[in-house]
């Protein structure tokens, strides 16, 4: 995992995962500066549980927690293009997308996270699978207030 990152996301990023640590999950918005969705402290708090004292220097592990949302969204596409008899090389177009790794690998940011539930969602209505559409599009919410649009 690339040690890049936008260092004033991912500086706020772990003072939250000490928060969480110190105060816990449940009590993450008492502290005021943490303006972020749940679906984001849902995921610093997993990153409190693996790396509990090695939060400022595991970064690459905060990073590959999210690079799994990444993978979800490209084995969701491979498996449409499966279904309908596409050829499998269509994948490639998703990964050879140098913006579609970018925000992940080399700008650590958490977007590749709601996309994936955006995606999931669009997947479920694909299924004709409403109500796990509707489930996808909450969990989408969750993250960021932009799957809306």
């Amino acid at each position: 995992m690339p040690s890049r990152y936008f260092d004033a996301d991912v500086h706020w990023w772990i003072e939250w995962s000490k928060y969480i640590q110190q105060q816990g999950l449940s009590a993450a918005y008492t502290n005021p500066v943490i303006n972020y969705q749940p679906g984001l402290l849902y995921l610093l708090q997993i990153y409190v549980w693996i790396c509990p004292n090695t939060l400022d220097t595991s970064i690459s592990v905060l990073k590959s927690l999210i690079f799994i949302f990444d993978v979800g969204g490209v084995l969701l596409a491979a498996y449409l293009i499966q279904r309908y008899k596409r050829s499998p090389y269509w994948s490639w177009l998703i990964l050879l997308n140098p913006g579609y790794l970018y925000t992940t690998l080399s700008w650590g940011q958490v977007d590749s996270m709601y996309m994936f539930f955006c995606f999931l969602t669009m997947f479920w209505v694909i299924l004709e699978k409403r109500y796990w559409a509707i489930v996808a599009f909450a969990f989408s919410l969750m993250m960021k207030p932009q799957a809306i649009f």
